[in-house]
């Protein structure tokens, strides 16, 4: 796997807050969990995108993406954050998606279960 580097929770956190307040909008924070794990704590503003349709996903055409996502598709520099509950899967998401041409990935290594600690 590529390096892929992380952020820290508080450089998270000050992106996730400019994002919800409208400030910054060329960020997206994808959730790879499973729904189920999902439906149990997330980070707001976040979008989930099982790890195993990342690809599929990031493939799609803008349409599509609008249609499953109901928010418009990344471009390619676009800044993007992964996460899930350890950082794995996140690891292999930004991967693979770091291949399809998107640049500024970066993973969240951090649980969403303990986002407001």
């Amino acid at each position: 796997m590529a390096d892929i580097p992380e952020i820290s929770k508080e450089d998270l956190k000050k992106l996730v807050a400019d994002k919800v307040s409208g400030e910054y909008e060329n960020f997206f924070l994808i959730d790879v969990r499973d729904p189920e794990e999902r439906s149990q704590a997330m980070i707001e503003g976040s979008v989930n995108i099982p790890v195993s349709t990342i690809g599929a996903a990031f493939s799609a055409d803008d349409a599509t993406w609008t249609s499953d996502r109901k928010s418009c598709k990344p471009k390619e520099g676009d800044r993007l954050v992964f996460h899930c509950r350890t950082g794995r899967r996140a690891t292999r998401a930004a991967t693979e998606v770091s291949g399809l041409g998107y640049s500024n990935v970066k993973v969240y290594k951090g649980d969403a279960a303990l986002w407001n600690d």
